[in-house]
């Protein structure tokens, strides 16, 4: 018979396999769908909605195990190993900027977002300059950073109603 802190592993497992699952599944439709954009790679970030509710709604440690599934199965679904560094870079600076600015407790939820969303496009320039060799790459920077503002405030508006509406019928229990 398990026990409870089995139980307990199990639901934590399953909640992090169902929140990245609705991540990937906000994700998906990103890249087949072209947008108008100033510059190469600006997307919505919807699958980042997953990591936000993660760590708003459960803890940094679900919200770590998130942002992981999530980048191991975008690479292997959509991607190659180059991708993978790229997806890295962006996954992991966006990760930490979520992380130091939510312990604050001086910026919300669309703030947050909004530094993740820049912290997440020059992860990938810090990896395109070391993949590209030069340092060129950065001329891109202006128009990454008001698109990871603006993008990254988008998400954190539709995270806050995700929560808000999975907290008026359902109780969390990792």
């Amino acid at each position: 018979m398990p026990t409870n802190a089995q139980n307990n592993s199990t639901r934590r497992l399953v909640l992090a396999a169902l929140i990245a699952a609705v991540g990937m599944l906000l994700g998906y439709p990103e890249p087949l769908v072209p947008l108008p954009s100033p510059g190469p790679g600006i997307k919505l970030g919807f699958a980042n909605m997953a990591i936000l509710f993660a760590l708003y709604a459960i803890d940094v440690r679900m919200a770590a195990v998130v942002a992981a599934a999530k980048l191991l199965v975008t690479t292997f679904t959509f991607g190659s190993p180059f991708m993978a560094l790229f997806s890295l870079g962006g996954t992991a600076l966006a990760f930490v900027v979520m992380v130091l600015l939510k312990r604050t407790d001086k910026v919300g939820i669309v703030g947050v977002s909004a530094a993740a969303g820049v912290a997440h496009n020059i992860g990938h320039l810090c990896v395109a300059t070391f993949a590209l060799g030069t340092p060129r790459v950065w001329s891109l920077a202006p128009v990454l950073m008001v698109a990871g503002v603006a993008t990254g405030a988008i998400t954190g508006l539709l995270a806050i109603a995700v929560i808000k509406a999975v907290s008026g019928f359902a109780t969390i229990q990792p």
